[in-house]
Protein backbone atom coordinates (compact mmCIF):
# COMPACT_ATOMS: atom_id res chain seq x y z
CA UNK A 1 0.00 0.00 0.00
CA UNK A 2 1.30 3.39 -0.95
CA UNK A 3 -0.39 6.70 -0.26
CA UNK A 4 0.49 10.31 0.20
CA UNK A 5 -0.06 12.94 2.86
CA UNK A 6 -2.10 15.88 1.51
CA UNK A 7 -1.95 19.49 2.73
CA UNK A 8 -4.97 19.02 5.03
CA UNK A 9 -3.16 16.23 6.89
CA UNK A 10 0.08 18.20 6.99
CA UNK A 11 -1.84 21.10 8.56
CA UNK A 12 -3.50 18.80 11.12
CA UNK A 13 -0.13 17.25 12.00
CA UNK A 14 1.43 20.67 12.57
CA UNK A 15 -1.44 21.71 14.86
CA UNK A 16 -1.32 18.44 16.82
CA UNK A 17 2.44 18.77 17.19
CA UNK A 18 2.00 22.31 18.55
CA UNK A 19 -0.48 20.93 21.10
CA UNK A 20 2.06 18.38 22.33
CA UNK A 21 1.05 15.34 20.28
CA UNK A 22 4.56 15.30 18.87
CA UNK A 23 5.01 11.63 18.00
CA UNK A 24 2.89 9.93 15.39
CA UNK A 25 2.90 7.12 12.89
CA UNK A 26 0.67 5.47 10.35
CA UNK A 27 -0.43 1.83 10.45
CA UNK A 28 -2.13 -0.17 7.73
CA UNK A 29 -5.83 0.23 8.49
CA UNK A 30 -7.32 -2.66 6.53
CA UNK A 31 -7.73 -4.79 9.67
CA UNK A 32 -9.73 -2.01 11.38
CA UNK A 33 -12.93 -2.03 9.32
CA UNK A 34 -14.87 -2.90 12.48
CA UNK A 35 -13.92 0.56 13.82
CA UNK A 36 -14.49 2.40 10.52
CA UNK A 37 -15.95 0.68 7.45
CA UNK A 38 -13.49 0.95 4.57
CA UNK A 39 -10.59 1.90 6.87
CA UNK A 40 -7.30 2.02 4.96
CA UNK A 41 -4.99 3.87 7.36
CA UNK A 42 -4.70 4.55 11.09
CA UNK A 43 -2.73 7.53 12.36
CA UNK A 44 -1.61 6.97 15.94
CA UNK A 45 -0.69 9.99 18.05
CA UNK A 46 1.41 10.11 21.19
CA UNK A 47 3.11 12.67 23.37
CA UNK A 48 6.82 12.36 24.00
CA UNK A 49 8.78 14.27 26.61
CA UNK A 50 7.29 17.42 28.13
CA UNK A 51 5.58 18.90 25.05
CA UNK A 52 2.01 17.88 25.96
CA UNK A 53 2.45 18.91 29.59
CA UNK A 54 3.77 22.30 28.48
CA UNK A 55 0.77 22.77 26.16
CA UNK A 56 -1.66 21.67 28.88
CA UNK A 57 -0.02 24.05 31.35
CA UNK A 58 -0.40 26.94 28.90
CA UNK A 59 -4.07 26.03 28.39
CA UNK A 60 -4.67 25.95 32.14
CA UNK A 61 -3.04 29.37 32.58
CA UNK A 62 -5.42 30.78 29.98
CA UNK A 63 -8.44 28.80 31.22
CA UNK A 64 -7.88 27.89 34.91
CA UNK A 65 -11.48 26.69 35.21
CA UNK A 66 -10.57 23.65 33.08
CA UNK A 67 -8.68 22.27 36.06
CA UNK A 68 -11.58 22.48 38.49
CA UNK A 69 -14.55 21.99 36.14
CA UNK A 70 -13.35 18.98 34.17
CA UNK A 71 -13.13 15.48 35.63
CA UNK A 72 -10.08 14.65 33.50
CA UNK A 73 -8.38 17.88 32.37
CA UNK A 74 -5.74 16.14 30.24
CA UNK A 75 -8.29 14.00 28.39
CA UNK A 76 -10.53 17.06 27.95
CA UNK A 77 -7.59 19.06 26.55
CA UNK A 78 -6.87 16.31 24.02
CA UNK A 79 -10.55 16.12 23.06
CA UNK A 80 -10.72 19.90 22.57
CA UNK A 81 -7.53 19.75 20.50
CA UNK A 82 -8.87 16.98 18.25
CA UNK A 83 -12.18 18.83 17.79
CA UNK A 84 -10.32 22.03 16.88
CA UNK A 85 -7.93 20.31 14.47
CA UNK A 86 -10.59 18.18 12.76
CA UNK A 87 -14.01 19.67 13.57
CA UNK A 88 -15.92 17.74 10.90
CA UNK A 89 -14.31 14.36 10.27
CA UNK A 90 -17.32 13.15 8.29
CA UNK A 91 -17.66 9.50 7.38
CA UNK A 92 -14.06 9.20 6.18
CA UNK A 93 -12.40 9.61 9.60
CA UNK A 94 -13.08 8.44 13.13
CA UNK A 95 -11.07 9.61 16.12
CA UNK A 96 -10.64 7.42 19.18
CA UNK A 97 -8.84 8.64 22.27
CA UNK A 98 -6.66 6.52 24.51
CA UNK A 99 -8.45 7.35 27.76
CA UNK A 100 -10.42 5.63 30.49
CA UNK A 101 -13.68 7.27 29.45
CA UNK A 102 -13.44 6.49 25.72
CA UNK A 103 -16.74 4.81 24.79
CA UNK A 104 -15.14 2.70 22.01
CA UNK A 105 -11.68 1.73 23.29
CA UNK A 106 -9.06 -0.08 21.24
CA UNK A 107 -5.76 -1.56 22.37
CA UNK A 108 -3.33 1.20 21.45
CA UNK A 109 -0.16 -0.77 22.25
CA UNK A 110 -0.10 -3.07 19.21
CA UNK A 111 -1.62 -0.33 17.06
CA UNK A 112 1.18 2.08 18.01
CA UNK A 113 3.77 -0.64 17.38
CA UNK A 114 2.24 -1.27 13.93
CA UNK A 115 2.46 2.49 13.25
CA UNK A 116 6.19 2.50 14.05
CA UNK A 117 6.02 4.46 17.30
CA UNK A 118 8.34 2.04 19.05
CA UNK A 119 9.22 -1.47 20.15
CA UNK A 120 7.61 -3.45 22.95
CA UNK A 121 9.94 -3.68 25.95
CA UNK A 122 10.33 -6.40 28.56
CA UNK A 123 8.10 -4.27 30.80
CA UNK A 124 5.37 -4.18 28.17
CA UNK A 125 5.96 -0.47 27.58
CA UNK A 126 6.51 0.92 24.12
CA UNK A 127 10.06 2.22 23.68
CA UNK A 128 10.20 5.13 21.21
CA UNK A 129 13.42 5.64 19.21
CA UNK A 130 13.82 9.22 20.52
CA UNK A 131 11.68 9.52 23.68
CA UNK A 132 12.41 6.05 25.05
CA UNK A 133 9.72 4.98 27.54
CA UNK A 134 8.58 8.60 28.05
CA UNK A 135 5.75 8.23 25.55
CA UNK A 136 2.04 8.56 26.19
CA UNK A 137 -0.38 7.09 23.65
CA UNK A 138 -3.21 9.61 23.23
CA UNK A 139 -5.39 9.20 20.14
CA UNK A 140 -5.83 7.48 16.80
CA UNK A 141 -7.55 8.56 13.62
CA UNK A 142 -9.02 5.73 11.60
CA UNK A 143 -9.46 6.90 8.01
CA UNK A 144 -10.56 5.66 4.63
CA UNK A 145 -7.74 7.72 3.12
CA UNK A 146 -4.69 5.82 1.91
CA UNK A 147 -1.66 7.24 3.71
CA UNK A 148 1.97 6.06 3.66
CA UNK A 149 2.52 3.42 6.36
CA UNK A 150 5.40 4.22 8.70
CA UNK A 151 5.76 1.04 10.70
CA UNK A 152 6.40 -1.28 12.30
CA UNK A 153 10.01 -0.47 13.12
CA UNK A 154 12.60 -3.03 12.14
CA UNK A 155 14.71 -4.94 14.63
CA UNK A 156 14.12 -5.68 18.28
CA UNK A 157 14.73 -2.20 19.63
CA UNK A 158 17.17 -1.25 22.37
CA UNK A 159 16.22 -3.88 24.99
CA UNK A 160 18.34 -6.84 23.80
CA UNK A 161 21.56 -4.79 24.07
CA UNK A 162 20.59 -2.93 27.26
CA UNK A 163 22.03 -3.66 30.72
CA UNK A 164 18.39 -3.69 31.93
CA UNK A 165 18.51 -1.23 34.84
CA UNK A 166 14.70 -1.53 34.92
CA UNK A 167 15.02 -5.11 36.18
CA UNK A 168 17.46 -4.37 38.97
CA UNK A 169 15.49 -1.25 40.00
CA UNK A 170 12.13 -3.04 40.09
CA UNK A 171 10.83 -3.29 43.66
CA UNK A 172 9.43 -6.72 44.43
CA UNK A 173 11.41 -8.39 41.63
CA UNK A 174 8.38 -8.38 39.33
CA UNK A 175 10.57 -9.01 36.29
Amino acid sequence: MVGRMDSAWKNRLAQLNAAGLNAWGVADGRAWSDVLPGCRSVLVFASGGTALWDALGADLKTHPSHLSEEDHPLDAFITRTLNRVDPEPGESRRWIRCSADEPNPVDFRPLAQDAGLGWRSMLGLLIHPHFGPWLGLRAACFTTELLPVSGPLSGEGPCPDCTAPCISACPGDAL
